[in-house]
């Protein structure tokens, strides 16, 4: 019941590609979002809490990044010993 009076009029709604992608993504960004219910931190604050929320992933990180020059090497001494070319 309350949510038919705070929604707004069929004629008013934007629809969600307009409030998800612009409104939350686009606007949020460069301080324009409707409605302006919250407040911007500083770019250091930002980028330290990006670290802390992906923290748990960097374990993933690090092992996949150590991978790299083996599995590079191992594609190279690969492709030599076939004498079909899989990039030509």
């Amino acid at each position: 019941m309350l949510a038919t009076l705070r929604n707004p009029a069929a004629g008013q709604a934007k629809g969600f590609f307009w409030f998800y992608f612009i409104n939350e993504q686009i606007y949020r960004y460069l301080n324009l979002r409707v409605p302006h219910d919250y407040d911007k931190v500083p770019l250091l604050v930002f980028w330290g809490l990006i670290l802390v929320w992906l923290f748990p992933w960097t374990f993933f990180v690090v092992s996949s990044v150590k991978q790299v020059p083996l599995r590079l090497r191992a594609w190279r001494e690969g492709s030599k010993t076939k004498s079909v070319r899989r990039f030509c």
